[in-house]
């Protein structure tokens, strides 16, 4: 599990740490940095994973330097800040505390860590999904089995779940029934879908509701669409997971997801957070997530919120409820979100790390 990050003049971020649980919900607001903060993460690993096969000579002995300063520099470049390149740092905290970083000026990891940096990183999902693409019947070729992060791709994932291991579905449909009571099965059906100038054979969704079968997903609401293929995604990712690093090595999977509260009825959203955890638990799965919501927050342990917020020069931060000055009074009276509401965020600048 990925225990800490560290960004420097990154984004709003000129220097920012924050640890993360295995569920971590990142709040504050508008432009503090909550969704750059996330996705760190991911953009560093794919900046790895699109140049590994380069970065170093065939021999293995040695960095192409070349390649892994244009790797970095694509990653770590300051927007429309101008600093010494030597000074920008990603720094990743694994589970055995020993760390690993890129820089500007072509250093490679330290530790002679080349192979074990891309190996430390988890798998990385993000999720940023749009309602529509998660309804629309799709296609996926057969490599391609995988939600995309707009979510495209569900029926197809849920149909060949379907073919492959039935359980693994009806797995998925008992979680989503614990957050949307309504909620009875999704089925899959056969779907004409356009791609280019071709027509294809892919699936659609049909849901059955309480006293409501057969439905359309049209019809079906953003919280309930949303929630599945939320669900779906993170069941994928972690069988991928296990592919990718094999029988010997317990996957760890990092699930990304943005507005995590869309869509969902407040009072459906302890349930939804008591599903994610229990992912957690079982899975092997890590989730960092951000959210607007102070209903969201009411159903979080105060070790799994993180506040965004602004110094006095105008950067952004990143602070625990603890490191607020008045956190032993209020943790046993007040939930995180009733707290968040209550105090907000400006307090932040006050507060010395």
């Amino acid at each position: 599990m990925i225990r800490k990050i560290w960004l420097r003049e990154y984004g709003p971020f000129r220097e920012a740490e924050f640890s993360l649980s295995p569920l971590t919900v990142l709040v504050g607001p508008n432009a503090s940095g909550k969704t750059m903060a996330m996705e760190a993460l991911r953009r560093v690993k794919a900046a790895l994973d699109e140049a590994h096969a380069d970065i170093y000579r065939r021999d293995d002995s040695q960095p192409d330097r070349e390649v892994l300063e244009r790797v970095t520099c694509d990653f770590f470049r300051s927007y429309g800040r101008k600093t010494s390149t030597s000074e920008n740092r990603f720094i990743v905290f694994n589970r055995d505390s020993s760390c690993f970083f890129f820089s500007e000026n072509g250093e490679p990891p330290i530790e002679e860590s080349r192979v074990a940096l891309p190996k430390t990183l988890p798998v990385i999902k993000l999720l940023k999904f749009e309602p529509e693409s998660l309804r629309s019947p799709s296609y996926l070729d057969p490599d391609e089995l995988a939600i995309r992060a707009n979510g495209y791709g569900l029926a197809t994932v849920l149909a060949d779940m379907k073919l492959q291991d039935d359980e693994r579905l009806e797995w998925i449909e008992t979680q989503v029934k614990s957050i949307i009571p309504s909620f009875e099965r999704v089925r899959l059906k056969r779907a004409q879908v356009r791609r280019a100038a071709e027509t294809l054979a892919g699936n659609e969704l049909i849901f059955d509701m309480k006293d409501a079968p057969d439905l359309s997903p049209n019809v079906i609401s953003d919280g309930t669409i949303l929630v599945l293929g939320i669900v779906t995604s993170v069941e994928a990712a972690t069988r991928k997971g296990k592919k990718l690093v094999g029988k010997d090595r317990k996957a760890h999977v990092l699930v990304l997801i943005d507005d995590l509260e869309r869509g969902l009825h407040p009072r459906a959203l302890s349930d939804f957070v008591g599903c994610l955890r229990r992912m957690t638990e079982e899975m092997n799965v890590q989730i960092l997530a951000t959210s607007h919501s102070p209903y969201l927050l009411d159903a979080l342990r105060p070790e799994e919120v993180r506040l965004t917020g602004f110094l006095e020069d105008g950067s952004a931060t990143i602070r625990e409820l603890s490191d607020h000055p008045e956190f032993e009074r209020w943790k046993d009276v007040m939930s995180p979100g009733e707290f968040w509401s209550t105090a907000g965020e400006d307090w932040i600048r006050d507060v010395k790390k």
